[in-house]
This record gives structure tokens, C-alpha cells and sequence, in this order.
């Protein structure tokens, strides 16, 4: 699939990748890096959402066969560009997130997921739909942005909304309505998860020599939140 796709490009017109982005080099791939399995050569995974290519990649990478569900074509297509400029592969499939009919019961090894969970109204539900797909102690990985600092709520970026958190907080954006941990933390046990790790990422140290102050402001405001969670065992 890979191979063929570049046979039919002009090598001087192949698709521009975007430039690194420090918050991915500093604190994402360090991040996944820690929390992913280290052997996936046997296990087929499932990135629901286009929106951060980060996790797919890295896990494809790691030998996983990898399963992108998003209800557009078109970010599925940017995602199939990722993945063959490293020469990897991907099924992509176009499905909505909380009807991902395709995929059987107890199919899935690991299930990751980003901001795609801020565009939906019932978290429970889509939660409920990974853990459907999920083999017994399966992991659920939700790597989001962070909610204070995402979504145009003024921290980071000027966007002409209020610098107060308060006032905007629960206002949508184009990136949709943050939930906040206590609400993913909610859905999940809802859902029938059990809620394994909870972390904020800080920038890897050894990361810190590629823009000072970069590493700085990462250290003092969070980039990500990650939740992993996993579904029950057999008993």
C-alpha cells in the first residue's frame, strides 16, 4: 500500500510535512514513549480520531497493526500521508466514533484517543463503545489537550476571548467544549472502566536544549492531559 502510493507521486510534489512541533518533541513522544506498551508486534491497536498523529505513528512504529477510526475522509487522508512518509501502514476506516460497527466485540488491544473526546455530547457513550472493542484488561489511553489551556480559553494564545477562565470556560470553541477531569474521570466509571494512571506531562529533561524558553513554559503550564484507563479482566 505504502510503496505504491509513493510509485505514484512526484517525488518533488509529495506532501509537505509540517515542521515538529516542540510540545510533541518536549513532552508528547517522551510521554508515549513511557506509557505505551514495549512490545506490540502481536496486537492490533485502535487510534479513534485524526486529530493528533502522534500516538498512531509511535505505535505503529512499534510494530502494532493499527486500526484509525474518523468519521472524515479527509483527515483520514492527512493521516495516511503521516504514516507513509515514515513508510508505515494503517487500515483507515470511516466510522462515527460511538458506532464503530465494523469492529468486533473484544477485538482490540489498546484504544488511544484525543481531542476528538471534546467534540462529543456524551462522553459515557463513546467510552462505552471502547470499552465494546477492548479484549478483557485492555487499555484505554485518552491523550487530550490540556483543559486549561486548550480550546481558545486564553492562556497560551490570543484569540479575543477572556483571559479569565471563569468567564469562558464553559463556552464552546471550534476545538469543542473541554471536559474536565472529573468529568472523563466520571464517564469512564460509568462506562465500566477502572482508572489506572492520571498524569500532566512536564517537558523531558534531556529536551531542554532545543528551545529554553520553550522547555520553561511547558514546565509551567501544562500541555496534555493523559488518562489511562483499563476494562475489567474475566473473572
Amino acid at each position: 500500500m505504502i510503496k505504491e502510493y509513493w510509485d505514484d507521486i512526484d517525488p518533488t510534489n509529495r506532501p509537505r510535512i509540517d515542521p515538529e512541533d516542540e510540545a510533541a518533541v518536549m513532552v508528547e513522544r517522551p510521554t508515549l514513549e513511557e506509557i505505551f506498551p514495549k512490545e506490540l508486534q502481536r496486537m492490533t491497536v485502535l487510534t479513534v480520531g485524526c486529530d493528533d498523529h502522534e500516538p498512531p505513528l509511535e505505535l505503529a512504529r512499534r510494530g502494532a497493526k493499527v486500526v484509525v477510526v474518523d468519521p472524515d475522509e479527509d483527515s483520514l487522508d492527512q493521516m495516511f500521508q503521516s504514516m507513509a512518509s515514515e513508510g508505515l501502514d494503517a487500515e483507515l476506516v470511516v466510522h462515527e466514533p460511538v458506532n464503530m460497527k465494523s469492529i468486533p466485540d473484544g477485538s482490540i488491544g489498546l484504544v488511544t484517543t484525543g481531542a476528538l473526546v471534546n467534540r462529543t455530547p456524551q462522553l459515557d457513550v463513546l467510552y462505552k463503545e471502547f470499552l465494546r472493542v477492548l479484549v478483557p484488561g485492555g487499555a484505554l489511553m485518552v491523550i487530550t489537550p490540556h483543559p486549561l489551556v486548550s480550546g481558545g480559553h486564553g492562556i497560551t494564545s490570543d484569540t479575543g476571548k477572556s483571559q479569565w477562565l471563569v468567564d469562558d470556560y464553559f463556552t464552546p470553541t471550534k476545538a469543542g467544549r473541554q471536559y474536565t477531569i472529573e468529568e472523563h474521570v466520571s464517564a469512564l466509571n460509568m462506562a465500566g472502566f477502572y482508572l489506572e494512571r492520571l498524569l500532566e506531562p512536564k517537558p523531558d529533561p534531556k529536551t531542554r536544549t532545543i528551545n529554553t524558553v520553550s522547555w520553561n513554559l511547558f514546565n509551567r503550564i501544562p500541555q496534555l492531559l493523559v488518562l489511562v484507563a483499563r476494562s475489567p479482566r474475566k473473572t
